[in-house]
């Protein structure tokens, strides 16, 4: 049994209620930024947030953290929605979701999402991630359920955390 919760969270659980998770097998690795099945992509789900979420009662992406646009898969843009807050209390940002792609593009410490960013190009426009893409590909939805991260986070990050476990104690 593990209990994760921030250390200096602006939000704290209210009393009166109980999220109870177990998993049988090996313990999570907590990286959203690895290439994730299993307990990994179900525990870092609850943890970090996407761009897009898919409704599997609606079929359709709806949105997690940004409303975007995917009619036309060359040329995709992102609003993010108002009043993003990281558990810290700190604002989600743009250059948070630039950040982690770009990260994960440079480093391919995701092989999968990286091969799909790999001739994209990401931008930060007015009050917009605009992604340009120079081919179709439905595949290249993938990107958009990536978990992000704060740029703080990603700005910390040597080499060896890339491939590691996070740390559980925040």
């Amino acid at each position: 049994m593990y209990l994760y919760l921030y250390e200096g969270a602006s939000e704290s659980p209210v009393e009166g209620g109980t999220i109870s998770e177990a998993i049988i097998g090996s313990f999570p690795h907590f990286n959203p930024l690895l290439a994730s099945n299993d307990h990994n992509k179900y525990i870092n789900r609850l943890l970090y947030r996407s761009l897009l979420d898919y409704d599997i009662n609606e079929k359709t992406f709806v949105s997690d953290l940004a409303s975007c646009d995917t009619t036309n898969l060359l040329y995709i843009e992102c609003f993010l929605e108002n009043n993003l807050k990281w558990s810290n209390g700190e604002n989600i940002t743009a250059d948070d979701v630039i950040a982690t792609l770009n990260l994960i593009k440079k480093t391919e410490v995701n092989p999968s999402i990286a091969s799909l960013l790999a001739e994209t190009t990401i931008e930060k426009g007015e009050g917009k991630i605009i992604f340009t893409n120079v081919k179709k590909d439905i595949n290249f939805l993938a990107v958009f359920s990536q978990p992000i991260l704060p740029k703080t986070i990603i700005d910390s990050l040597n080499t060896d955390m890339l491939q590691g476990n996070f740390s559980p104690v925040g």
